[in-house]
């Protein structure tokens, strides 16, 4: 295995804040020489990427907000599930907003 550092131009922005600075993986050196891709390419295969994690986000906060509606939990709420359905809620909406936030996406 082929060993690199990867640092916070590497990954995305709150990859980067997430850890506190810059880390170090074992990876291949460089995706696109490695796999002789052209440069138009390459920008597709990051953009097919960056595609399938917000897809895999959205499909989170559905999962979420359906388990919110098909279990009830809003039914007597605040008095009971309180802290079960702000905590859905915020990681519904923290699912929902990573593929929409500019920091991370070009």
């Amino acid at each position: 295995m082929l060993g690199v550092q990867l640092t916070c131009q590497t990954f995305p922005a709150r990859l980067c804040r997430a850890a506190g600075k810059a880390f170090k993986l074992d990876v291949m050196p460089n995706v696109q020489q490695e796999l002789g891709l052209s440069d138009e390419q390459f920008g597709k295969l990051r953009l097919f990427n960056r595609i399938l994690i917000s897809y895999n986000d959205f499909k989170q906060a559905h999962e979420i907000a359906s388990l919110l509606l098909d279990r009830d939990l809003y039914l007597n709420y605040p008095r009971e599930n309180r802290q079960l359905v702000i905590a859905l809620n915020m990681a519904a909406v923290v699912a929902y907003s990573r593929p929409t936030s500019r920091g991370s996406a070009q």
